[in-house]
């Protein structure tokens, strides 16, 4: 059986506003979000199930394969703390985790309720601490 992950998601500057466009996902023209690319099918954006908004993100997996949701380039300056704020789930019973976090610096979860994340770090040369 497949596993349907949702997410929600906000990042942000401490202190200096929102720096991922769209991070509610709800621009875009049916099972896309604008400033976000899929990397693979299946996976989409809905109406149904949104914690937050009226739309979510989603990804369809078994476990044994990756998917996810990338945003537009966000430009992380070193010396800089950084806060990551999502809320995210999964439907159904198969293996599999949401890939959360910058490129560089992402955690892996799972969870049958939206579960709210926060995530705090500096932007270093050598990634995310």
């Amino acid at each position: 059986m497949k596993r349907l992950l949702s997410i929600v998601m906000m990042f942000g500057l401490l202190c200096h506003g929102q720096m991922v466009k769209n991070s509610s996902f709800e621009q875009g023209e049916k099972d896309a979000a604008d400033g976000w690319k899929l990397s693979g099918q299946p996976g989409g954006v809905s109406e149904e199930g949104a914690v937050a908004g009226r739309r979510a993100a989603y990804v369809v997996g078994g476990g044994e394969d990756s998917n996810y949701w990338l945003s537009d380039k966000v430009p992380f300056e070193v010396g800089k703390t950084y806060r990551l704020r999502f809320k995210a789930r999964s439907v159904g019973n198969a293996g599999g985790t949401a890939i959360t976090g910058p490129v560089f610096c992402n955690v892996d979860m799972g969870t049958p309720k939206y579960l709210s994340c926060r995530r705090t770090g500096r932007a270093n040369p050598a990634g995310f601490v």
